[in-house]
């Protein structure tokens, strides 16, 4: 049977499903659903003209055409999502990274929307998160998480954020990306939204592994940690987008963070390595100033 989630079937559905779903516990996140884009010229290529979801920075400016970050019709709720797709650039395959900061004053107990899939390889996976910031860019919450499955519908997710809120946030930071050497792999999100109740009950426990290792604050221009860290591990080490380390040293380090604030900004990427220099753990992320 295949898995199709409507906004009017979570509706319709409320009784039938004990759907958890209160209106007054949504918070905003501007643009969350990716109904509004703007037309822009690309830097690279002047005469040619791309497309950027309002709220949200991309690089296609950089990479258009054609642009990796791209409106689709192919949607949960509404007209449009938001379809990130590779493309080659030089002699690398980039697969474009897309954040948004914006203000917020409640404190968020999930991140919630709905996402869909298509990978060429068992190691593709895309990818969201929010990070909560108190003031001078306190770091208060967080939580992301991999979709490694393919998904053929839009399939909802709940990702309940861990560590206390300390004081009153400020703001909030959502990334979304892919993650893959394919140029066929492609990954859809929509309908975001910041609340404090999941979409549908016990979806946080099913989705949610709170014993796999995640890095945080992401994107991060100052100090980087890592969440639950491998009992294996040793050591980390830091690529950039060229393949160049660019910094190493003992696993502990990263789990009590490491500066990175003389890193240029870029997509690096992060591994956790065992006494054997075995790969134990690997993820990109968006680093430095």
């Amino acid at each position: 049977m295949k898995k199709i989630y409507s906004k009017n079937t979570l509706l319709i559905s409320l009784f039938s499903l004990q759907i958890t779903w209160s209106a007054s516990a949504q918070m905003l996140v501007p643009n969350g659903d990716f109904e509004s884009w703007t037309s822009k010229n690309s830097l690279s290529h002047p005469n040619s003209v791309y497309e950027d979801p309002d709220n949200w920075t991309t690089r296609n400016m950089y990479y258009s055409p054609p642009a990796n970050v791209s409106k689709s019709t192919d949607h949960h709720g509404g007209k449009y999502s938001i379809k990130i797709s590779p493309i080659v650039v030089g002699n690398s395959i980039v697969a474009n990274i897309v954040t948004q900061s914006f203000p917020i004053s409640d404190k968020p107990l999930y991140f919630n929307g709905y996402y869909k899939s298509s990978y060429a390889s068992k190691a593709d996976y895309g990818q969201v998160g929010v990070t909560i910031y108190g003031a001078n860019n306190a770091f208060l919450a967080t939580t992301e998480q991999p979709f490694h499955d393919n998904e053929s519908e839009f399939t909802p997710f709940s990702l309940k954020l861990y560590n206390l809120y300390a004081s009153t946030p400020v703001s909030a930071t959502i990334t979304l990306n892919l993650s893959t050497d394919s140029l066929k792999s492609t990954f859809w999100v929509d309908d975001l939204t910041l609340s404090n109740a999941p979409l549908i009950t016990g979806m946080e426990d099913e989705l949610m592994d709170y014993s796999a290792p995640s890095l945080y604050p992401v994107p991060c221009t100052e100090t980087l940690f890592l969440h639950a860290m491998p009992t294996s591990a040793t050591s980390f080490r830091i690529r950039n987008a060229n393949g160049w380390e660019v910094a190493s040293g003992a696993a502990a380090q990263l789990q009590q963070g490491i500066s990175i604030k003389e890193f240029r900004s870029g997509m690096y990427l992060v591994e956790l390595l065992d006494a054997q220099q075995k790969s134990l753990y690997r993820s990109k992320a968006l680093l430095g100033n």
